[in-house]
């Protein structure tokens, strides 16, 4: 009967010292390669919104008011949407509603 060339430990040690190698390789290809640039802001962090989250937070402020005049009690459940316009109005967000407090 003929024994596996997968049980001698002569290849196995062969198959792992390429595996090693290959991984050596691909780290130091990896390594030298440029980081890629971060992408462009749309405003600076902390800055005035942009007129697209300026209209997105008027509107949430409109809303409890409508809501008021319908004699409608209750608030406005206000989601940051991401990437209006390419921008994050997060900020614009919290600040509105810690404003509105």
């Amino acid at each position: 009967m003929q024994q596996s060339a997968w049980k001698d430990p002569r290849v196995l040690v062969a198959v792992w010292a390429v595996l090693c190698g290959a991984s050596l390789v691909a780290t130091l290809v990896l390594e030298a390669s440029p980081a890629p640039a971060p992408a462009p802001a749309s405003r600076e962090p902390g800055g005035p919104p942009g007129a697209e989250c300026a209209a997105y937070v008027a509107e949430a402020g409109r809303q409890p008011a409508e809501a008021g005049r319908e004699g409608r009690e209750g608030g406005v459940l206000l989601f940051p949407r991401p990437g209006v316009g390419g921008e994050n109005c997060r900020d614009a967000v919290r600040a509105h509603v810690a404003g509105g407090r």
